[in-house]
């Protein structure tokens, strides 16, 4: 198949304070001609991840960061999901489904390296998007948080923030389900997503938007929490800095309620020392080997039943142009799992 252009989503201008479309523009990109060792993918679907916002921020230094920043003019990088429509490379070729490492395009080219594996058809013959959640991003992170950085023993308490999300929600079935911590509390936005947390199963969520949820939260921990899996920074994590127990452990997966806004003022940092509290931020790229046992484990849990995988994705049919208005709904609170743009045939 021959195909010379594509259209993408481009960064227009970093951000400096909150996100919005007006900061990406659509543009019509040419397409190189495959080389050796390299496919054509018609891109089907997106995964859309928080750590994006870093990557466009006019306030980063990227010698501070572990990846590149986004230039103005570039594609919006993001994990993909794609069928190859032209190969040179043989482990790929035409008709094969991919998920890799790309952007927002409908077209792109794709090296080796750039492919993460291929993606068998789901029995009903569509397009198995678990390649962008469970086995993808979200549950690299979530397997390497629990099963390398934070020891959860049975009998321990848990709390997860962002406990709805596509990393929390893979959080709380692991503790609860697969490492058999005694109590999960997890902590999310609203009514219907704390019921959907406690499906997950969590023995208790605390809904932060309600006007007592550091209440709630206190009575939820009486005797405090083991691990604390941060995934929004902010006043949670002040707050959550005295209901750790004495030598318990903070694991940082992220800190999505500062990216738009201020940063984080900590008025509880002495309890660090205090208590005696480890603080351990990763990025899961870090941990290749650890990834490698974590998809098979997945894929053993899911046979098992340990883990639920049928309700934890927002999957958007986009078209390209749209795609930038499903990112921004990781900022607001409306999607469940994780969120994917779906492009339109």
């Amino acid at each position: 198949m021959s195909v010379q252009s594509t259209k993408a989503i481009v960064l227009d201008h970093r951000v400096d304070g909150d996100v919005s479309t007006r900061h990406f523009r659509l543009e019509t990109k040419p397409i190189p001609t495959i080389k050796d060792g390299e496919v054509l993918v018609k891109i089907v679907a997106f995964s859309h991840e928080p750590a994006q916002r870093q990557w466009i921020d006019a306030n980063t230094d990227e010698r501070r960061l572990y990846t590149t920043l986004i230039k103005p003019g570039e594609v919006i990088r993001a994990p993909i999901v794609g069928r190859v429509i032209a190969s040179k490379l043989e482990k790929y070729p035409v008709g094969v489904t991919i998920a890799g490492f790309h952007g927002w395009a409908e077209y792109a080219v794709l090296s080796e390296a750039e492919i993460f594996a291929a993606v068998p058809p789901k029995t009903d013959g569509k397009v198995d998007l678990h390649a962008l959640d469970v086995f993808g991003l979200a549950g690299n992170t979530a397997y390497v948080a629990t099963a390398k950085y934070a020891k959860i023993e049975p009998g321990s308490t848990i709390v997860v923030s962002g406990a709805a999300g596509a990393i929390g929600s893979l959080v709380v079935q692991l503790a609860k389900k697969v490492y058999g911590a005694a109590r999960v509390v997890g902590i999310a936005g609203g009514k219907a997503k704390c019921d959907w947390v406690k499906t997950l199963g969590a023995d208790e969520c605390v809904d932060y938007k309600a006007p007592d949820w550091e209440a709630q939260l206190r009575a939820a921990v009486p005797d405090y929490a083991s691990i604390y899996f941060d995934n929004v920074g902010g006043p949670m994590l002040d707050v959550m800095l005295q209901l750790v127990k004495p030598h318990g452990t903070i694991v940082v997966i992220g800190a999505i309620s500062v990216y738009n806004g201020e940063p984080l003022k900590i008025s509880n940092w002495a309890q660090v020392i205090y208590n005696r509290l480890t603080i351990r931020g990763f990025v899961n790229l870090d941990d290749p080997d650890v990834i490698a046992q974590g998809q098979a484990d997945f894929a053993k849990w899911i046979g098992e039943g340990k883990i639920d995988v049928d309700d934890i994705q927002t999957v958007v049919q986009d078209k390209i142009e749209d795609v930038p208005k499903t990112w921004l709904r990781l900022f607001d609170g409306s999607g469940k799992g994780k969120i994917i743009s779906q492009l339109e045939a």
